[in-house]
């Protein structure tokens, strides 16, 4: 994929992920914490909120970002995408295994997906780098 596309990805999964915590954040709440009843669950939904805020946020930050050019800025951003995408999944995966979380297989694969394309752009991009300047 090109560098382009891979933003415009991002973005949208981002923007996806904020649409949908705003649409239903009870659900996401009660999916997460199925227990959850009276003001734990209002916290829940007002942190859904939050988090939709935020993810709309990024996902404006990578859509301006898009037309980056230099190929030096364009492997930090992909590095940067692929831990921004990383971390949650590997926490999403962790509060399975400790705090009996049930396991949330759409945001798991969508953000380990996105970090992997990240990551893979990343080192085609070093590849790519290496074979034009005659150091590969």
């Amino acid at each position: 994929m090109k560098y382009k596309s891979i933003t415009s990805v991002c973005a949208a999964l981002c923007t996806f992920f904020a649409v949908a915590f705003v649409s239903a954040p009870d659900v996401f709440t009660s999916n997460m914490f199925p227990s959850a009843e009276g003001l734990a669950l209002e916290v829940g939904i007002v942190k859904r909120y939050m988090m939709a805020a935020m993810a709309l946020m990024g996902a404006v930050m990578i859509f301006g970002v898009r037309e980056v050019s230099d190929v030096k800025s364009q492997r930090s951003i992909l590095l940067a995408l692929g831990v921004v995408f990383t971390i949650p999944c590997a926490t999403l995966l962790a509060l399975v295994g400790s705090h009996s979380i049930p396991l949330q297989v759409v945001p798991v694969v969508a953000t380990g997906l996105a970090a992997t394309v990240c990551y893979r752009a990343l080192f085609r991009l070093e590849t790519q780098k290496m074979v034009l300047s005659g150091h590969g």
